[in-house]
């Protein structure tokens, strides 16, 4: 016959717990059926933990025990169902407040935790509506709308997916991402805190496999969020880095953070990133499309001389950042937008035009452009800036100087202080006169550009005059803009003295020599010339080249 025994209420106590207890156990042909429900107002979360049975998912039950340090549990309702054609079926329920959860060994513990957790048969839930975590060095993260999700607790090594929503103040994650796992400021002195302000809102995958001892082959995460209002004057030493919002993603591998924002001012958009992991040397990088023009040169430590740039363009830079070196800075750029000019040389590259910018500087205390390379309309120049003590243009030494080929030359852009246009120093090449273009400035014969023009220092291999006949040993102190005297030899041979002046086309020359037919036989044009002086005027014609 069949047996039905019914539970209509059974209230246990056990000192501060009540529980009452309801159901139905039913023996009939096919076996034994059981229909358990509980209900327990509410309970300390450390003590459920002598009511949960040892055999029932060990692994979710041991981590549970060990990191649930407090809390209270409330309106807790349970229900068994067992038949003897199917496996039992367990469902919990509870609210809890005021919890602390040590979710990792080496994490700020969860607190003030509330929400509610519920068990189905194999997997469990637990939703936080509050909760925070409070970095060592003070601040609080929210962890409102924080999940956990386990989806097969009974099994030894069960995993825990937790998909953590955090906010809080950007220092205080810093100080957060500082420790095991992420280990971000490895190999670093600086104090996580310090690294940037501003707030952030990030969303955290984390998964957890709950072995006895976790190590940390046991924990993965990924995270993803937002960073806003974002200012830091220690991310990179010297430099003022500020944003209204940039993306955050985050990996066992690698940390980036990328958006629009300014560097000192100067606006750009790009990508900074950083590798982590235990071989990680604390070295990251930053790449950008930042916006140019002559200032945000200047703030960058690209000190040119006065109007060489003009107009607005746009370059890619390249950051390294490393913790035991001053920061490089790699910048390169099509120069489309922006105007360049050395009026003196009569050379300009117009605003509609590109070419190619490329400069190497190395930041920090002492500040210099290490490689500055220019290829542009006919201009082809490599060398580096050295700066002054304030970070003012001291000099611009060139290796190789061209220009649409009529100078090749080695030497130096010399800064002369604050309104003065540089000293042009010229320690070697060649000058063809020959190719010589139409100079910015000329005018009626004998106007320059005016008593600020800048001076010139010149020592040259050779200037030649025509295709046969050069200057050798060419030395010259000109200002005036190119105007004064010079010295040389008529292809080594013969002493030469003159005057460099400007006309109306250009540039033009008074040579004098006390050997007019060495000066004729040197330059191949009388064999048998000799004696007597020789006073020769140049003037440049209409057409380039010409005189």
């Amino acid at each position: 016959d069949d047996l039905r025994v019914q539970i209509g209420q059974l209230s246990l106590f056990d000192g501060p717990m009540r529980a009452h207890l309801s159901g139905e156990v039913r023996i009939d042909g096919s076996g034994v059926s059981t229909r358990l429900d509980a209900h327990v107002p509410q309970i300390e979360a450390g003590a459920l933990m002598a009511y949960w049975p040892e055999t029932l998912a060990p692994g979710t039950r041991r981590y549970l025990s060990e990191r649930l340090t407090s809390g209270q549990l409330s309106d807790i309702a349970w229900a068994l169902r067992r038949g003897p054609a199917h496996e039992d079926a367990v469902a919990v329920r509870f609210d809890f407040q005021d919890m602390t959860l040590a979710a990792l060994p080496d994490m700020p513990p969860i607190t003030q935790g509330a929400g509610y957790l519920s068990v189905l048969d194999r997997r469990l839930a637990v939703h936080l509506t509050e909760g925070q975590l409070r970095p060592p060095d003070g601040g609080v993260i929210d962890l409102s709308g924080t999940t956990m999700r386990i989806e097969e607790m009974r099994r030894e090594g069960a995993l825990a997916e937790f998909d953590l929503a955090l906010s809080g103040a950007l220092p205080d994650f810093g100080t957060v991402l500082a420790r095991p796992p992420v280990n971000l400021l490895a190999n670093s002195d600086r104090a996580p805190s310090t690294l940037a302000r501003g707030w952030a809102e990030v969303d955290v995958d984390l998964d957890l496999t709950l072995r006895r001892q976790m190590t940390q082959e046991d924990v993965a995460f990924r995270a993803s969020g937002r960073f806003l209002e974002v200012a830091s004057d220690t991310l990179i030493e010297g430099r003022v880095l500020t944003a209204d919002r940039l993306s955050f993603d985050l990996t066992p591998e690698v940390l980036s953070l990328a958006g629009a924002g300014a560097l000192d001012g100067v606006p750009f958009t790009g990508r900074w990133s950083r590798v982590l992991g235990p071989e990680a040397d604390g070295a990251s990088r930053a790449e950008a499309r930042v916006t140019l023009t002559n200032a945000h040169l200047e703030t960058l430590g690209v000190r040119l001389p006065p109007g060489f740039v003009s107009g607005t363009g746009a370059a890619d830079l390249t950051l390294e950042l490393d913790p035991d070196a001053p920061p490089r800075l790699q910048l390169r750029s099509d120069l489309a937008g922006l105007g360049l000019a050395l009026p003196s040389l009569g050379w300009r590259h117009g605003q509609n035009a590109t070419g190619s910018l490329e400069a190497e500087l190395r930041l920090g205390d002492a500040p210099s452009v290490d490689r500055l390379s220019l290829q542009a309309a006919g201009r082809d120049l490599e060398g580096a800036v050295r700066l002054d003590q304030d970070g003012g243009f001291e000099r611009l030494a060139f290796e190789r100087f061209r220009l649409d080929g009529w100078l090749d030359l080695q030497g130096a852009l010399v800064g002369r202080g604050a309104g003065q246009p540089p000293l042009i120093e010229i320690t070697g090449g060649r000058i063809d006169m020959t190719q010589r273009p139409r100079l910015a400035g000329a005018g009626t014969a004998g106007s320059g550009p005016g008593p600020n023009s800048p001076p010139i220092r010149a020592r040259l291999e050779r200037v030649a005059l025509a295709d046969d006949v050069a200057i050798t040993g060419f030395q010259a102190d000109l200002s005036q803009g190119m105007s004064g005297s010079f010295s040389g030899r008529v292809h080594g041979i013969t002493d030469l003295q003159g005057v460099v002046l400007r006309d109306s086309n250009g540039l033009g020359l008074n040579l004098t020599t006390g050997d007019a037919g060495a000066a004729l036989r040197a330059s191949g044009r009388f064999a048998n010339g000799y004696g007597g002086a020789l006073a020769l005027r140049l003037r440049a014609a209409a057409e380039p080249g010409s005189y």
